[in-house]
């Protein structure tokens, strides 16, 4: 469970660094759009040398809009996933801390023997 808090944790720093980055690329002055547009193409990983300089600012703004709606979705299965594994958690701690069966049937206070004696 440490493991999907950590990556939950992740993919939100990821989320925001991905909303900073649109929201800079959609401010930024027409002289810098260009400069924010290269800086988030390397983060994403998005090669640019191809691709027309017209272009260039919707294609990195795609791609980030992409892997944004994939963060979101593994962030919600991490998240389903979690609840799952504290409601397993939940469930096994109140089963373990009933009484037996056997021993709340029969109205025993205490199930264990001690040296032949019964409780």
């Amino acid at each position: 469970m440490l493991a999907a808090f950590v990556w939950a944790a992740f993919l939100t720093y990821s989320l925001a660094r991905l909303k900073a980055e649109k929201d800079t690329i959609r401010s930024a002055r027409p002289a810098d759009r260009i400069d924010a547009i290269q800086t988030a193409a390397e983060w994403i990983g998005v090669d640019l040398k191809d691709i027309p300089e017209a272009e260039r600012g919707q294609i990195v703004l795609a791609q980030m809009r992409h892997r944004t709606s994939i963060r979101k979705y593994q962030l919600g299965a991490i998240v389903f996933v979690l609840v799952v594994a504290l409601g397993v958690i939940v469930v096994a701690m109140l089963k373990d801390s009933s009484p037996p069966a056997s021993v709340a049937a029969h109205g025993v206070d205490c199930p264990v023997e001690e040296l032949g004696t019964k409780c």
